[in-house]
């Protein structure tokens, strides 16, 4: 799709539109910012434990100036993948943004996890089982098509959004529909470890069949 949009004349699109992953790394709007905050003072005592013996990972965010980027990337999802998500989408919808002149809407909304059969993986529903613990939720297919849907239709039908021409680009990311995953107080990849286990504990049938895929 990139390779095509990079193809035409600007004036034969009107619109671009990209979903990206929750467990992409994005600064921290200040909703998000809000958010995160209140759920870090307000973390129940097993939370305080297990963070206090390393089991959860790094608790505060990365900070570049006056950002802050919480610790997304989830190992399980692989490099490649991770990678696809940075060059292909975001690189791409910041350069697209950026180009002068530009007539076409960029839209580029954060998706939540939706439980489609790529992720039927039962580590994932696993992790994805036990992560309501911390405040993380995810969707059925359609569930995420019709809100994603709305957004995308947001950003084509309002001249005032942050990717039609002439908008503030800086708020280009700024839609999200993340579930949650944007606001845990925690490293995401090590807290979806241990709702693993909770998850496990929820659903043992995934146990036997983790176990029966790596036989």
């Amino acid at each position: 799709m990139n390779a095509i949009v990079d193809a035409l004349p600007d004036a034969a699109l009107r619109s671009v539109s990209l979903l990206i992953s929750p467990t992409t790394p994005l600064a921290l709007g200040p909703a998000e910012r809000a958010a995160r905050a209140r759920r870090a003072a307000l973390r129940p005592a097993w939370q305080r434990g297990l963070g206090a013996a390393g089991l959860l990972g790094e608790r505060e965010p990365i900070r570049v100036g006056d950002s802050e980027v919480p610790r997304l990337v989830v190992a399980l999802q692989g490099a490649s993948y991770q990678a696809a998500q940075y060059v292909e989408k975001l690189c791409a919808a910041e350069r697209w943004a950026a180009t002068p002149g530009r007539r076409f809407t960029v839209s580029a909304n954060v998706a939540g996890i939706s439980r489609t059969r790529s992720l039927s993986h039962p580590l994932f529903e696993a992790a994805y089982a036990g992560a309501t613990a911390f405040g993380v939720e995810t969707f059925a297919p359609e569930t995420t098509r019709a809100l994603n849907g709305l957004l995308t239709l947001h950003d084509l039908l309002n001249p005032a959004a942050p990717g039609a021409p002439g908008g503030d680009t800086r708020a280009l990311f700024a839609e999200r529909f993340h579930g949650g995953f944007h606001v845990v107080p925690w490293a995401l990849d090590p807290a979806l470890r241990v709702a693993a286990l909770l998850g496990l504990a929820r659903r043992p049938a995934l146990l036997v069949r983790m176990l029966r895929r790596t036989s």
